[in-house]
């Protein structure tokens, strides 16, 4: 608002008065509009590749409007891009999608399910312009899966999950076509032109030319840091790449060129929002799709360390997801915020902040989550769902600092801890390093079994959880859970509905203050995962038992805790039966032969 003093100029006191006015009318016509959403979608982007969490290239643009902002530390996504993109526009678990299965392939005959109302649609009957540049990747088989169908007023971009960075020609199960479009049009006139270059450039003229009587949505989608097809998997110019000659690994090197042109774009677009006015009415929120391809996955060079695992993976490292607020509308800003939140969570939140009737959304998973972002507040959710696929019969679900994850998370190929490549970074191990549990025995699990899970709240579940913990950590090391969960039977609905009453019995009042949350004022994001024990490759079995882990103090899942907590592990697998209860299935289609674009003017597009 400084701008409006130094523009005028007033000598007496009518003008003041009238200069006054003009201030108030402004400010309080912004707290009237619905602000512009900005939602920016890096594809594959893996927890280590930010320089907030302590990537080896610098990431400045991304690292100013996050440190600025409010950063998303306990932030979930799925492990692929189809999920994700899914879970962001619909509210809902993959489970409830049919999309918990891998992604849509390029001749695949399905999509996001017509049924389902999009984010994109719900905003344009709020008057929302929406627009919709880069990657889609929720089916293309029939026009009415296209995003002009979806709810975006226009697109620009490309439909399947990769291809090259340069020509914008796609790979995909022996097929090769054009995947680049202007409102279903193909583009064949780019064909030189990076992709982080196009989309942004998209961008800023989408910004430029915006009508500002209307809210933006503008769905920015970029193609980086994805792999390119598999002839040229990891591409950027050479003008971003030479500014890291001080990487050696030549895979890695040309990572950092895809990541610094990601940054740039992002520093692109926000100093356009600048520059058009448009930024004091917006919420910026940057998120990536998935964990990432770590490990040569797809032949890609990412990193997630110190998290374990990659992409496409069940693992921290490819479900915590790199996620940031950036807006003058938060109440509090330049903070770390520890809440458990998920990529569901994006629909009733934006459609809150827009004015949106919430109480019209059909059977959600997402939670409002602007005050907990905001203002830091409490937040409803309790747990994370991180997927159900029955094809691959794995599973995965978070309640409170509790994992549990089993199946076949990736046929044994991805399931290590994996620095930058090129890098000699090693742990140091300890001869049988694991945390320190109290061991149930079995009629702990016969009192789980009473207590009807499958039916309890978020709420509920996240307080049972809290109350076991209490109970395993807290009291005195000559009685055993048993005895105590049989002495506390006769409450546990009392204690279920408000457990910081059974704690205050227990605890004397300043060991409470110190298991309250402590407000986080430290803006230290890299991940600290101690020592790593000689057995952690090797204690969790997931193919053969379900394994737990507590990621509050063991973020890297080094210590697979099951055996030491039975009841626990009765407790997330109750829940997951309820999800599975829940689940439709997958909705995955057999390749269609007439999809090929060769039949199509060598073009991929609806074919029918």
């Amino acid at each position: 608002m400084a701008c409006l003093f130094t523009n005028f100029s007033f000598t007496n006191s009518h003008g003041t008065f009238q200069l006054a006015v003009l201030i108030l009318i402004h400010v309080f016509t912004i707290l009237a509009s619905p602000p512009n959403i900005i939602f920016i979608l890096a594809d594959d982007l893996g927890w280590d590749d930010v320089s907030f969490h302590g990537a080896e290239f610098p990431t400045p643009n991304i690292d100013r409007l996050a440190l600025d902002g409010v950063i998303l530390n306990n932030y979930y996504v799925q492990p692929m891009c189809t999920p994700t993109r899914g879970a962001i526009l619909t509210g809902k678990y993959p489970i409830h999608t049919g999309l918990q299965h891998y992604v849509i392939a390029g001749s695949q005959p399905y999509g996001l399910p017509l049924t389902e109302i999009t984010l994109a649609q719900h905003l344009q009957t709020l008057g929302y312009v929406t627009r919709a540049i880069g990657k889609w990747h929720l089916g293309f088989c029939k026009e009415d899966y296209l995003p002009g169908k979806r709810g975006f007023d226009s697109h620009y971009g490309y439909y399947l999950g990769r291809g090259d960075h340069f020509d914008h020609y796609a790979q995909d199960r022996g097929f090769m076509g054009l995947d680049l479009h202007d409102n279903n049009q193909p583009v064949w006139n780019e064909t030189e032109v990076y992709s982080t270059d196009l989309f942004t450039a998209k961008a800023l003229d989408t910004i430029r030319g915006h009508n500002k009587t209307k809210p933006l949505f503008l769905y920015l989608a970029y193609q980086a840091v994805h792999a390119g097809n598999d002839y040229d998997t990891i591409q950027a110019p050479l003008k971003y790449v030479n500014r890291f000659p001080y990487i050696k690994d030549v895979k890695r090197k040309m990572f950092a060129g895809m990541a610094s042109a990601l940054d740039d774009a992002v520093g692109e677009v926000y100093k356009a929002l600048q520059e058009n006015g448009l930024a004091e009415n917006s919420i910026i929120i940057f998120s990536t799709d998935n964990g990432g391809p770590a490990n040569g996955y797809d032949g890609n060079a990412a990193c997630n360390w110190p998290l374990r695992g990659t992409k496409n993976t069940l693992w921290q490292g490819g479900v915590r997801g790199v996620g940031f607020v950036h807006s003058p509308l938060l109440k509090k800003k330049s903070y770390v915020n520890n809440n458990l939140m998920h990529a569901v969570d994006w629909m009733p939140t934006l459609l809150g902040l827009a004015k949106g009737d919430l109480t019209k959304l059909d059977n959600i998973d997402g939670f409002d989550q602007w005050e907990t972002i905001s203002e830091n507040a409490e937040s409803e959710r309790k747990e994370v769902l991180l997927n159900i696929d029955p094809i691959m019969q794995h599973e995965s679900l978070i309640i409170a600092q509790y994992k549990i994850i089993f199946g076949n998370i990736s046929d044994g190929k991805n399931d290590g801890w994996y620095p930058p490549s090129g890098t000699n970074i090693l742990s140091a191990n300890s001869s049988n390093s694991s945390l320190n549990y109290e061991k149930n025995n079995e009629s702990n699990i016969k009192f789980i079994s009473s207590l009807n899970i499958q039916d309890m709240t978020q709420t509920e579940v996240k307080n049972l959880i809290d109350i076991l913990d209490f109970i395993n950590k807290r009291l005195r090391n000559n009685l055993t859970m048993n005895d105590v969960l049989i002495d506390l039977l006769p409450t546990i609905n009392e204690m279920m509905n408000a457990p910081q009453i059974f704690f205050s019995r227990v605890l004397k009042k300043e060991e409470m203050a110190t298991k309250k949350k402590a407000e986080v004022n430290s803006l230290d994001l890299v991940v600290n995962c101690g020592i790593r024990p000689t057995n952690a490759s090797t204690n969790c079995q997931p193919l053969k038992a379900p394994c737990l882990f507590d990621i509050e103090n063991d973020p890297c899942e080094y210590n697979n805790i099951a055996d030491h907590l039975p009841v626990i592990v009765e407790v997330l697998m109750q829940r997951l039966h309820m999800y599975e209860s829940t689940m439709i299935p997958p909705a995955n289609k057999p390749f269609d032969p007439k999809g090929d674009p060769s039949l199509h003017g060598g073009v991929w597009g609806p074919w029918l």
